[in-house]
């Protein structure tokens, strides 16, 4: 790789970076030249310096280094009366240096710097700072006058292209793992940055060469180098130069709080089992991100306590609740979506570090609209490490056509989410994503266990027929008659090929989920509630007479009603919503109107109350908005769903329609009994609900619904 490959920031901060294995091992495991000011020389200094030094070796590499000489005031009182050559000094005091160490670490890195010696790969030249009268001064002067305290890195790659740094980094092994510093990076390709660049190289190359009055330019002692070589291995593969930082990322762990449950530690046993692989169907509300963290937390340590874990799901309002619930697991995951700029370095970073060897861990979560993107593509191709896992949450989202090819094959853990990852209508998106999970579902928990269970709330249903007004009558018939006339038999509507009978049939449907007498229906429940809390509507998209549903219904409950109500839609930003559910947890709002963004990862415990006047014939929509009704709360002992169906305008004549008409209407109204029946089944007072539709499954001849 190139450094155009890895992300490089401008700036890194250790408050918020992990400078080593973010920068530092990632750019030097890709440079074939690292030249360095130093701020001082040390053993310690050394061995810093020749960190991620195993990349540079395979790149055939060379270092030239340049390091303030730190005396002492006796060292310098040698010096003046000419006791000793500064050469002397130095060589005594680094020698003395390194024969003290006992830190294996420093040790290891400082006897690979002799092996680069011997190699003649690697320069030293150390700076002596002297003061106006060419005296050299020792570390108490220094410190009250001046430091060569230069801290430069000019780093170039197998291309050519070339990057400098500078900032507060010395080099000492304290610097790198506790202080808390900054550098700024300059790329010499980037012309906003050339010039900050240039001056960071002349900078270098002014004091390698001894281009300055102040600052005396020695070369390395001879019997240095001489004692630097003699402590170099044969081969540098003898030494481990691998070194682990104390990462804010120690490993996924479960958190004492928790205590699986059985089925939780079912799913994941199950999931072992099948090498690695697999679905879990879980019903909305039954911890499915929780055991999805406990598996990581599981995997981690039968990886040896390495693991780097991907995460993607449909939206950026999940990803912040998955990082919320991975932070109590130990977790501290990059976010990946909106501006590349926030993640790109950080992750290609992460990547290089763990692919080196360099940190046990990582985590990435990330949208699937960015998941799917070329650079996030290209990102992840890079990680070539066994010890991988790729979660993927409402894991039916990526069986879409334009997804599909973008699950990685090179990550061997895989793990599928999602109460619903059956595709509507897709045999060849659930064959894509089955295979690619390997023996697809492999555990289920659905919403009856986690009810009986007690993990969500017993609830009733109550269904409400709705009739069209008399203009949206006369737009039925007209739509229905068209849609007759090319409709092909026996065929289903979500099936067809036929633009403009899935223009009709669109249409249709949006004419049913804006039923004006939905909000008549709506409001008559209401007046007898409004000082209730915790209601939840969802509306559709639809307009009616040009103003959309929500707004209507806003308008009415606000308006007329005198009721404390919200919309919470796309439209609010996530801090705007985030607020919003509190407001309405702590009754400070009685409704929140919703389009769609609901069905999804929010959770709104506190509801109690559901109206759904818009709801799509497929399954996967009501199945997610009824777990999410359901959820548990302190003030909530039930639930209550109102639904609200819409009776064809045929009702009346269905003995004049001609077989193919009736066979049209009968397949419409059949899908919205089927969301009735799965409503009803479980519920309460289901038997009640079910006899409340008894007279319109006998017109349709539908009783076995």
């Amino acid at each position: 790789m190139s450094f155009g490959d890895i992300g490089i920031k401008s700036s890194y901060d250790s408050d918020d970076d992990d400078i080593l294995n973010d920068f530092y091992i990632p750019v030097l495991n890709n440079s074939v030249e690292y030249c360095r000011l130093a701020g001082f020389f040390s053993s310690s200094a050394l061995a810093v310096a020749a960190r991620g030094i195993r990349g540079l070796l395979k790149n055939d590499g060379k270092m030239k280094i340049v390091a303030g000489a730190m005396l002492k005031k006796e060292d310098i009182d040698a010096i003046r009366v000419g006791l000793e050559k500064p050469e002397e000094v130095i060589k005594r005091a680094t020698i003395n240096d390194i024969d003290s160490i006992e830190d294996e670490f420093v040790r290891n890195h400082v006897m690979a710097l002799g092996w680069l010696i011997a190699k003649q790969k690697l320069e030293i030249r150390i700076a002596i700072v002297k003061d106006k009268n060419g005296i050299p001064m020792d570390m108490q002067t220094i410190s009250e006058t001046g430091i060569f305290h230069m801290k430069v890195g000019v780093l170039t790659d197998r291309d050519g292209n070339r990057i400098s740094f500078s900032g507060s980094v010395n080099e000492t092994r304290r610097a790198w793992t506790e202080n808390i510093e900054e550098i700024k990076v300059f790329r010499s390709c980037i012309e906003a940055e050339y010039e900050h660049f240039k001056s960071d190289y002349y900078k270098f190359n002014k004091y390698w060469n001894g281009e300055t009055d102040r600052v005396e330019i020695l070369e390395i002692p001879e019997a240095l180098k001489e004692k630097l070589i003699k402590i170099a291995p044969r081969d540098i593969d003898e030494l481990n130069l691998e070194y682990k930082l104390k990462s804010t990322e120690k490993g996924p762990t479960i958190p004492s709080s928790i205590e699986l449950r059985i089925y939780q530690k079912e799913a994941i046993e199950q999931w072992f089992k099948n090498e690695g692989k697999g679905i879990f169907k879980m019903a909305t509300g039954a911890g499915k991100t929780i055991t999805a963290l406990a598996l990581i937390s599981k995997l981690y340590k039968r990886c040896n306590k390495r693991l780097a874990i991907i995460i993607t799901c449909p939206y950026k309002h999940l990803v912040v609740q998955w990082e919320n619930v991975a932070k109590n697991f130990n977790l501290n995951p990059i976010l990946g979506f909106e501006s590349r700029r926030k993640w790109e370095g950080r992750l290609n970073s992460k990547i290089a570090g763990f692919n080196g060897k360099a940190i046990d861990c990582f985590s990435l979560i990330t949208t699937h609209k960015t998941f799917g993107m070329d650079v996030m593509q290209k990102t992840l191709s890079k990680l070539y490490d066994r010890d991988t896992i790729m979660i993927v949450d409402e894991v039916h989202h990526l069986g879409a056509k334009h997804l599909r090819d973008c699950l990685p094959n090179n990550i061997p853990f895989r793990l599928g989410l999602s109460a619903t990852p059956e595709r509507w209508y897709d045999n060849v998106g659930n064959e894509y994503i089955n295979k690619y999970f390997k023996n697809g579902i492999i555990y289920k928990y659905e919403l009856e266990d986690a009810i009986n269970d007690g993990w969500l709330t017993k609830y009733y249903y109550y269904p409400h027929l709705v009739e069209l007004t008399d203009d949206e009558c006369e737009e039925y018939h007209q739509l229905s008659k068209k849609i007759a006339r090319i409709f092909p038999k026996d065929k289903d509507f979500e099936l067809s090929e036929d633009s403009a009978l899935n223009n009709l049939l669109i249409r249709r449907a949006r004419l049913i989920g804006r039923a004006e007498n939905k909000i008549k229906k709506l409001r008559e429940l209401l007046e007898d509630r409004l000082d209730s809390k915790f209601n939840l509507i969802y509306c559709g998209d639809g307009k009616i007479e040009g103003i959309r549903q929500i707004e209507r219904v806003i308008a009415m409950l606000g308006r007329d009603l005198g009721m404390k109500v919200h919309p919470f839609t796309a439209e609010e930003k996530r801090e705007e919503r985030e607020k919003l559910l509190k407001r309405f947890e702590k009754w400070e709002l009685q409704v929140l109107v919703a389009i769609r963004c609901l069905d999804e990862g929010v959770d709104v415990p506190a509801t109690e109350t559901a109206y759904i006047l818009a709801s799509s014939t497929n399954p996967r929509q009501f199945i997610q908005r009824r777990g999410r009704i359901l959820r548990k709360h302190k003030d909530k002992k039930f639930s209550y769903i109102y639904d609200f169906i819409v009776i064809p305008p045929t009702i009346g004549e269905l003995d004049r329609l001609d077989p193919k008409r009736f066979n049209i209407e009968r397949r419409m109204i059949m899908r919205e009994l089927k969301r009735v029946s799965w409503f009803a089944d479980i519920a309460e007072n289901g038997p009640q609900a079910k006899r409340k539709l008894l007279n319109l499954k006998k017109q349709y001849s539908l009783l076995h619904l």
